[in-house]
């Protein structure tokens, strides 16, 4: 049982010494540039890994490749838009992209409510796919760029 005696702000009588406490010797007092010292020391015996940056074009070509699942979200609210006419007994079918949006428009035509609901996503929709489309041509700008300065 420890002794009701002064304590120390871990727990333990004042008198205790450190290494005695649990606690790594000489952490209470280092400063600053004695923890540089050691983690530069500690870098060259590789305790630390180097890490790889990539460079500024790859990142960029990345957060492209990254951008271009506007596709994925389009085809969601397509997918959206079929669900809720399905609520409504209506059936869209097999319909290319195309022509997703008259068959849409024909099937809710005499449907004011409908259409006011249905409208807005085929807006968004339509958004969607033209930033997609600028997205993949700005891909395959890059493609033949990077084709042309491998095959120089």
């Amino acid at each position: 049982m420890r002794s009701r005696g002064r304590c120390s702000g871990n727990g333990f009588p004042a008198s205790r010494p450190a290494k005695h406490q649990g606690i790594p010797q000489g952490t209470a007092e280092q400063d600053g540039s004695q923890r540089c010292a050691r983690h530069l020391a500690n870098q060259r015996v590789n305790l630390f890994r180097p890490v790889h940056v990539k460079t500024l074009a790859s990142q960029k070509r990345r957060a492209l490749l990254t951008a271009r699942k506007l596709q994925g979200k389009a085809i969601a609210i397509e997918n959206d838009i079929r669900g809720l006419l399905r609520n409504f007994g209506l059936k869209v079918g097999l319909v290319g992209a195309v022509k997703f949006e008259e068959r849409i428009s024909e099937l809710v035509e005499g449907r004011c409510e409908l259409a006011e609901i249905v409208t807005p996503l085929l807006e968004v929709r339509c958004k969607l796919r033209e930033q997609f489309t600028v997205l993949h041509r700005r891909r395959l700008r890059i493609v033949r760029d990077d084709e042309e300065s491998v095959g120089a």
